[in-house]
């Protein structure tokens, strides 16, 4: 997570050229299954969705942020998917970073953008 911003009464091109500033991302989510927009931003990026099954109870929204501070309940929101979308990709992660110890950032984008395999990414990454 780079950044939590609250953006009220902006359209796609504007959160666009938002995300942008910090780069290109990975994971785009939202803390609720009907999202069309997240897809469709995901898709510009060439990211993927994290989209939950079901929404993200106001319980779990609590417990998944209670270590962290945010200005507000739509803050509060974007990080609870942030923190669920990481803990759902987070054995994928360790596994990737005890597999490919240099190179763990364009590991990462293999893995995730290119969907990749570890044995994938070793072959690419260490020509092996």
């Amino acid at each position: 997570l780079i950044t939590l911003e609250t953006l009220k009464n902006v359209d796609r091109g504007e959160i666009i050229k938002f995300i942008r500033k910090f780069g290109l991302p990975i994971i785009i989510g939202s803390d609720v299954p009907t999202s069309k927009q997240i897809k469709k931003i995901a898709s510009i990026f060439n990211a993927i969705s994290f989209i939950p099954e079901s929404p993200l109870t106001f319980k779990e929204k609590i417990k998944l942020t209670r270590s962290f501070d945010y200005k507000d309940l739509h803050q509060r929101d974007a990080l609870a998917s942030s923190l669920k979308a990481f803990k759902y990709y987070s054995k994928s992660l360790n596994k990737l970073k005890q597999e490919i110890k240099s190179n763990y950032e364009e590991a990462i984008i293999l893995f995730f953008k290119k969907k990749k395999n570890i044995k994938e990414i070793k072959e690419r990454l260490f020509k092996t």
